[in-house]
């Protein structure tokens, strides 16, 4: 019996074989739109969290300091 690589190994059982997603080509390589898109995606979404964040502390500086809660103590 001959010594079997383990890419003939996964060839032979058809897991090298599977086929692609859609988002990728045939080199492999993400598409540039989709990059794009979630960079801005995630630009967005941090921007969001920022935005809400600031809402937090100002609504919480508009409180009498006996209600004010502890920076780490708000959601």
């Amino acid at each position: 019996m001959a010594l079997m690589l383990p890419a003939q190994i996964l060839s032979t059982i058809g897991l090298a074989t599977a086929p692609t997603p859609q988002y990728l080509n045939a080199n492999h390589e993400i598409s540039i739109p989709l990059g794009i898109f979630i960079g801005l995606l995630a630009s967005f979404v941090q921007s969001l969290g920022l935005a809400i964040q600031r809402r937090s502390h100002v609504l919480n500086s508009q409180l009498p300091e006996q209600d004010q809660k502890v920076e780490h103590r708000r959601p």
